[in-house]
Order: structure tokens, then C-alpha cells, then sequence
């Protein structure tokens, strides 16, 4: 029996002329058809790939190995001159979704250019109402780590700091006031008046910073 070697990434492959008729338009029927001498033939290429291509020779099943990437399992199909619809059915959804891929690949980078970024759209930087919220939240979610930032971040600080201080201080004897109503019927505050009215002034504040937050 003739038997033709092919050595492939190190790694020795042996055909029978019976195993070719499962390919006879390949590169190996080729070869074998054309050899004078029966010399081992070397070739760089992928030895994964070809194992698979070994084995359809011999069992006319065609497999996508686990490890190798499909755009590479196709060079070398393309290569060894078999035809990628010959894959077997349970492998053959891989080459499919492979070629969509590639095909919303092309129509991106005829979009966006070969650096497949979008392009910087022309008001990006002007004074819009979306850009000017963009710019808010990424202040508010600290998102931009720019001066505006950091000034609403000490600012936060602050305002938290100011709101523990501020509760301790209510628990103080001296800052507690009293709702009475006073002879004309009119409501009053026992306490000192200056100190209620800063205090609650301090409240509105704080409560306006945390409804705004959340």
C-alpha cells in the first residue's frame, strides 16, 4: 500500500492513497498524485489543526478542535485546499457564527475606520443640556477626576462632617427649644432665638444637599 509522510509542526502524519478519496480536491490529494520519490514532506504549519484533518482522512468527519481558533482552523482549511462546509454538523454552527462575526467586523471598521472607535461627535464639548447633565453626574458619581471633582468631593466631606457635628450638637440641653404659645396665641420658642434659627437654617441646608444626592 502507498503510504505518503507528511510532517507537520514536528509531528509525522502518514496517508493512505484510501484515506485521500475523502479529499481529492486537497492540497494532500495534489500531492500525493504528483510525487515522484517517496521522501517526508516537511510544512510549518498548525499541528492541531491538521491532526483534525489526519483524522478526516481517515473517517470522513470533519471537527473544529476546542483549542484552536476558528479564523486560524480556516486558514489552514483554506490552505490545504478543503472546503469549511465539509465541517460536520455539530461543529458547523461555530464556522457560522465565526463569518457573522467577521462580516459586523468589515461593516464596523468601514463605519468607524480601522481603529473601530467612534468618531467624537462635534458637540461633545459645547454647552448642550445633555452634555451639561453628563457632566453633573460624572461630578456627582465621581466618575471625572478633575478640579470639579475634587471640589464636590471636599465639599461632600464637609457636609457630611457638618451633619454629625450638627446632630451632636441638637442633643444639647442648650440648643433644644420648646413650642409654647404665648398670650396673643401665637407660637414662640422658649429658647434663644438666634441659636434656633441658625439651627434650623443649618437643617435646611444639609436636608437640600441629600435630597439633591439621593
Amino acid at each position: 500500500m502507498d503510504v505518503m509522510t507528511v510532517k507537520v509542526g514536528q509531528e509525522e502524519f502518514r496517508f493512505t492513497e484510501n484515506s485521500l478519496e475523502n479529499v481529492p480536491d486537497s492540497f494532500l490529494s495534489k500531492m500525493h498524485s504528483g510525487r515522484t520519490e517517496s521522501k517526508l514532506m516537511s510544512f510549518p504549519r498548525c499541528r492541531d489543526s491538521f491532526r483534525a484533518i489526519h483524522e478526516f482522512c481517515f473517517t470522513g468527519k470533519l471537527h473544529v478542535p476546542k483549542n484552536i481558533c476558528i479564523g486560524k482552523f480556516k486558514e489552514e482549511l483554506v490552505y490545504w485546499g478543503i472546503d469549511d462546509s465539509r465541517v460536520g454538523e455539530c461543529c458547523l454552527r461555530k464556522i457560522y457564527d465565526y463569518d457573522n462575526q467577521q462580516k459586523c467586523l468589515v461593516k464596523f471598521k468601514s463605519d468607524y475606520g480601522e481603529t473601530c472607535k467612534p468618531p467624537k461627535k462635534e458637540n461633545d464639548d459645547g454647552f448642550t443640556v445633555q452634555s451639561i447633565r453628563n457632566r453633573l453626574w460624572g461630578i456627582v458619581d465621581y466618575r471625572k477626576n478633575d478640579i470639579y471633582g475634587q471640589i464636590y468631593l471636599i465639599a461632600s466631606t464637609c457636609i457630611v462632617l457638618t451633619s454629625c457635628v450638627m446632630i451632636a450638637i441638637s442633643t444639647l440641653p442648650e440648643m433644644k427649644s420648646t413650642l409654647i404659645m404665648d398670650s396673643s396665641g401665637k407660637n414662640r420658642t422658649d429658647g434663644h432665638p438666634t441659636r434656633y434659627y441658625l439651627s434650623n437654617a443649618v437643617k435646611e441646608i444639609l436636608k437640600a444637599y441629600w435630597n439633591t444626592k439621593y
